[in-house]
């Protein structure tokens, strides 16, 4: 009798049934055949368990978000923390541009997500988040993805309202690999002015950022020891870019410091060397690094120093 007996495909005879088989075992071979491809293939879905594979070349199969069925997606290599960073631009006193990027997001969902289009982002709760901080005065604001309007739109492919801009300032998260608030990723900083409009920066997708206007953050006289300079920056900002004026106050040569603040180097790093009286001089694009606190600190012996921040670098991870 050619009739096999089996539990998974493999198991099949691929001669049997012979052609002199009786008809009565007829059934028997259909049971066996609905018997191993059960076993080989279970499912409970009612779709069909390998989709179209019309025009989805290189890519690969997978369970859908409700385990009902399964889907083709895009092949991408994920690396913990990664980020193709956008091109942040200016555009009026209440929107930003986010251009094209892709961030690995360790949200509710750990995935890459990603927009092949420059976004038009509207701050404050009545424009493109609702959950958005208002737009204050003098004051820094950071733009994140939005880990919550991600999930409801069960999609990787972000819209405007997928960012989400808070007064809340970011942390490094060591798992992560990145500046998060909670489950929100940040992905950049702007600051809002006195009149409660978002200042103007230049930005072409690196780490730097610079301010179309430096910001003006005071004069320090000629005291012969360390004094604590405050930067207009971020709050994760530790490295930063200063423009000095230098106005000698005797008629004597004089060497200007800087040093991050709380340290004790010796010598300290040098930012301008000034001659003769009343003379002026400018250290332009100057990079200080700062504490925690934004500070760093200066001495000046005969001349005072007028500091303006030029722009601040985005930390890494961001």
């Amino acid at each position: 009798m050619a009739l096999e007996s089996g539990t998974y495909v493999k198991d099949l005879v691929d001669t049997n049934p012979t052609g002199t088989d009786p008809i009565s075992l007829g059934d028997d071979h259909i049971r066996l055949i609905k018997k191993v491809l059960g076993n080989s293939f279970p499912s409970s879905i009612s779709a069909a368990t390998v989709p179209d594979v019309s025009g989805n070349g290189e890519k690969y199969l997978q369970v859908n978000t409700g385990a009902t069925g399964t889907q083709w997606a895009s092949v991408s290599v994920r690396s913990r923390g990664s980020l193709n960073r956008s091109q942040f631009d200016h555009s009026s006193d209440t929107v930003l541009l986010i251009g094209a990027g892709q961030y690995d997001h360790d949200g509710t969902t750990v995935q890459d997500v990603y927009w092949d289009s420059q976004i038009s982002f509207t701050i404050g709760s009545g424009g493109s988040n609702s959950g958005s901080s208002a737009a204050g005065t003098s004051q820094w604001q950071y733009l994140y993805l939005d880990d919550s309007a991600i999930v409801t739109q069960g999609a990787a492919l972000l819209d405007a309202d997928c960012f989400l801009n808070s007064t809340t300032a970011p942390t490094y998260s060591q798992t992560k690999h990145g500046w998060y608030s909670g489950s929100d990723r940040c992905i950049f900083s702007f600051y809002i002015d006195g009149d409660g409009d978002i200042a103007q920066w230049f930005h072409n997708g690196g780490e730097y950022v610079m301010n179309s206007s430096p910001f003006d953050d005071g004069t320090l006289s000629s005291s012969g020891s360390w004094q604590t300079e405050t930067l207009t920056v971020p709050a994760f900002c530790i490295k930063a870019e200063v423009d000095c004026a230098i106005n000698n106050q005797i008629n004597a040569h004089d060497t200007q410091w800087w040093r991050v603040n709380g340290t004790e180097p010796s010598p300290a790093h040098l930012l301008t060397r000034s001659e003769g009286d009343e003379a002026e001089f400018i250290a332009n694009s100057v990079t200080v690094y700062l504490d925690g606190s934004r500070q760093l600190q200066i001495l000046t012996n005969n001349a005072s120093v007028l500091t303006y921040t030029a722009g601040y670098f985005l930390p890494g991870g961001m």
